[in-house]
C-alpha cells in the first residue's frame, strides 16, 4: 500500500498549470509570480570544503530568510543550482547529499508558502572559465587545457582586470563571453554535431555527450523534488549563449570594450598564435577606438589535441598566421543557421521530453537569449512551458547611476535621450516586445546595484515597478544573497547582513491571485492607492488575494467587499453577495487606499 501511495502521490498534488498566456493555480485563479533569485552565492562551492552543500544558505538559516522574503510580498524563489554541484565528481556520479540538501531547502520554502523554480545556472559555461555551471570534466572532455586559459588570453582574469581597469571589474563576465574558451564550449554544447562532427567522447559526438549528461543530471534532481507541490519546475539553462553559431568570423562581437578580438582573432588565440587586437573605450554613450595591443604573446594553445574547428577545415595556420578557409562556416551551409530554431529549440525539446517523464505536472521555463527578442516556440513545445527572459536597465547597470533622461535599448542596440516620461515609455516599449508572447512570461532576472545611491536606487525601482504593473509581468528580482555578491563584484543583493537594507521599493500592494483575468493594475506609491480591474470568472468562488504589507490597512474607495487578512495577504470574496449568491457584474473594479 505504501508503494502504491508513493506512486500516485505526484498525481494528487495541487499544481500550477499553463492556460494560454496565463498561469493558473489549483482553483483556476490567475496567479502572479513575484519573487527573488536565491542566489548568486550558489554559483561557487564553499572555498574551504569545495562543497556546494549549504550554498547559498544553511538549512538552519532558511526559516529566517524565507520569512523575510515572504514579508516582502514575494511568493516564489528561483533557486540556483549548477551542473557541477549535481555531477561534479565525474560523468554519472551524482552528489546525493547535495540533492537531499536542495530537497530540504525546497521543503522549508513550501512551509512558508513559497513556490520554487529550479534554475540550472551557468555563467561563462563553467567556474573554470571564471563563471559557473559545468563541471571540470566537461571542459576536459572537449579537449581544453585549463592550465593555459589565462596566459593565452583565452580568458580575462578578474583579479588582473582589477589592477589594470578597476572600472570594468563588474563587466569581467562580458569580456569572457567574447573570448575563445567560452565561445568554444557553447558552440560544442549546442552545435557539436554540426560544426565538429569528428570530435567524439566514448564514441558519441561531443554535443550528445554534454547535452545528455546535463539533462540527466537535472532530471535526477527533479526526480527528488517531484513530491513537493510547491516546486513548479525548472528552467532550460540560465542565459544560453550561441558561441560562434551564426557569426561571420570576420566580424567582432557587439559592444566592444577594452581589448576586443574579432571572432577570427579569438580562433587565433585558441590555436596558440599571437594576435594584434583593437582596444575600445566607452565614455557615456560614445565608443572610441584607443589603440591596439598584442594578446597571447607567449603563443600558448588552449587545446590539448589541436583546435577542433581547424580539424573541420575552418582555418589553417600558414607561416604563423591564421588563414580563414571559410569565414561563414558558422553562419550557413545550404541555408543560414538560426541559433534559436536550429540548435537551441532541439535541445529544449529533448529536455522537455525527459522532464515530463519525471513528472507530467512540471513546468519548463524556457530561457531566452540575452539581448534578443523572444523565441517563437512551436505548438509541440508549448505544453507545460513558460517563456523566461532577463532584462537590466543598461545605463544603471553599466554606470551604476539613475539617469531619468537616458536609457539603453538592448533590442535596438542604441541609447535613447529624452524627457523622463519618454524614457519610461521606451523602456515599457522594449519590455513589451520581450513579453508579448503566446506563453506565460517571467522576467526572471532584473534589479539594481546597491552601489547606486539609495534615493536613486528607489527611483530606479519605482520606474521599473510602474512598467511591470502595466505589463502584468511575472518577475523574479536578482537577488537575495545575505553575504553579498561574492561573484563578479556586482552588489545586487536586496538584503545584506550587517548593512542597512532599504526594502521600501518592494513594500507595495499588488494582486497575487485573481479569480478571473486581470485587465489592469496600478499602484500609486505616494497616495498608497491600488486600482484593479478584472474580468470575474463566475465559476470561481475562491478569493481575490492582494499583498498587503505589514502596517498597510485597507480602506475601500466605493463599494466594500467582504475580506479577511492573514499574514500580509488580503483575501477578498468578490464573487459572493451578502446573501452568498453569485455576483455577475463584469468587468469588476476595485480601489483600495492603504
Amino acid at each position: 500500500m505504501l508503494k502504491f501511495y508513493l506512486f500516485i502521490l505526484p498525481f494528487l498534488l495541487q499544481a500550477v498549470s499553463v492556460s494560454g498566456k496565463y498561469l493558473l493555480d489549483e482553483e483556476g485563479r490567475q496567479l502572479f509570480l513575484r519573487g527573488v533569485n536565491l542566489s548568486g552565492a550558489a554559483k561557487l562551492p564553499d572555498p574551504f570544503t569545495q562543497s556546494f552543500i549549504g550554498r547559498p544558505l544553511g538549512l538552519q538559516e532558511a526559516d529566517e530568510h524565507f520569512e523575510r522574503i515572504r514579508n516582502l510580498g514575494m511568493n516564489h524563489i528561483r533557486f540556483l543550482v549548477t551542473w557541477e554541484a549535481i555531477e561534479g565528481r565525474g560523468p554519472g556520479l551524482y552528489d546525493e547529499e547535495y540533492i537531499r540538501y536542495v530537497a530540504e531547502i525546497c521543503r522549508i520554502a513550501a512551509e512558508h508558502g513559497l513556490y520554487v523554480i529550479i534554475d540550472m545556472h551557468q555563467d561563462l559555461f563553467s567556474r573554470y572559465l571564471f563563471g559557473s555551471g559545468a563541471p571540470k570534466w566537461a571542459l576536459e572532455s572537449a579537449g581544453l587545457d585549463l592550465d593555459f586559459l589565462v596566459e593565452s588570453d583565452a580568458l580575462v582574469d578578474p583579479l588582473r582586470l582589477e589592477k589594470t581597469h578597476p572600472e570594468y571589474l563588474h563587466l569581467a563576465w562580458f569580456f569572457n563571453y567574447n573570448r575563445i574558451a567560452c565561445q568554444t564550449m557553447f558552440t560544442l554544447f549546442f552545435g557539436g554535431e554540426t560544426f565538429t562532427p569528428s570530435l567524439k567522447v566514448g564514441g558519441v559526438n561531443i554535443q550528445d555527450f554534454l547535452e545528455t549528461h546535463y539533462i540527466q543530471a537535472l532530471c535526477r534532481l527533479m526526480e527528488e523534488l517531484k513530491t513537493n507541490p510547491y516546486v513548479l519546475g525548472c528552467n532550460t539553462m540560465n542565459e544560453p549563449h550561441p558561441g560562434f553559431i551564426g557569426k561571420d568570423l570576420e566580424d567582432r562581437p557587439e559592444n566592444p570594450l577594452g581589448p576586443s578580438p574579432r571572432y577570427k582573432e579569438s580562433l587565433a588565440l585558441g590555436a596558440g598564435l599571437s594576435s594584434h587586437v583593437e582596444v575600445f573605450e566607452r565614455k557615456m554613450t560614445r565608443l572610441f577606438k584607443t589603440g591596439s595591443t598584442v594578446l597571447n604573446p607567449g603563443k600558448l594553445s588552449i587545446f590539448k589535441n589541436g583546435c577542433p574547428f581547424a580539424k573541420e577545415g575552418v582555418y589553417r595556420v600558414v607561416n604563423g598566421e591564421l588563414v580563414l578557409l571559410n569565414p561563414y562556416y558558422f553562419q550557413f551551409k545550404t541555408f543560414p543557421y538560426q541559433f534559436q530554431k536550429d540548435f537551441y529549440l532541439p535541445f529544449v525539446e529533448k529536455l522537455l521530453g525527459k522532464l515530463l517523464k519525471v513528472d507530467p505536472r512540471f513546468l519548463l521555463f524556457i530561457e531566452g537569449i540575452v539581448g534578443e527578442n523572444f523565441i517563437e516556440i512551436p505548438p509541440k513545445l508549448q505544453k507545460n512551458c513558460v517563456y523566461s527572459f532577463h532584462w537590466y536597465e543598461g545605463i544603471a547597470f553599466y554606470l551604476k547611476k539613475y539617469l531619468s533622461n537616458l536609457t539603453y535599448s538592448h533590442l535596438e542596440k542604441k541609447v535613447h535621450w529624452g524627457r523622463a516620461s519618454f524614457i519610461r515609455d521606451k523602456m515599457l516599449e522594449e519590455l513589451k516586445k520581450f513579453s508579448d508572447h503566446p506563453l506565460p512570461v517571467v522576467l526572471s532576472e532584473t534589479g539594481f546595484s546597491r552601489d547606486i545611491p539609495q534615493k536613486e536606487r528607489r527611483d530606479c525601482y519605482e520606474r521599473l515597478f510602474s512598467i511591470l504593473d502595466a505589463l502584468q509581468l511575472h518577475t523574479t528580482f536578482w537577488h537575495y544573497a545575505p553575504q553579498g555578491d561574492a561573484w563578479n563584484f556586482e552588489n545586487f543583493s536586496i538584503y545584506k547582513e550587517g548593512e542597512e537594507n532599504d526594502f521600501s521599493p518592494f513594500i507595495r500592494p499588488y494582486p497575487m491571485r485573481i479569480p478571473g483575468i486581470l485587465l489592469s493594475s496600478h499602484y500609486e506609491p505616494k497616495e498608497k492607492i491600488l486600482t484593479l480591474e478584472w474580468e470575474q470568472d463566475p465559476k470561481i468562488f475562491a478569493p481575490l488575494e492582494i499583498f498587503s504589507p505589514l502596517g498597510y490597512e485597507p480602506v475601500f474607495v466605493g463599494e466594500p467587499t467582504p475580506f479577511k487578512r492573514e499574514k500580509g495577504v488580503l483575501y477578498l470574496y468578490c464573487n459572493l453577495s451578502e446573501e452568498g449568491s453569485n455576483r455577475l457584474k463584469n468587468p469588476r473594479t476595485m480601489v483600495l487606499k492603504f
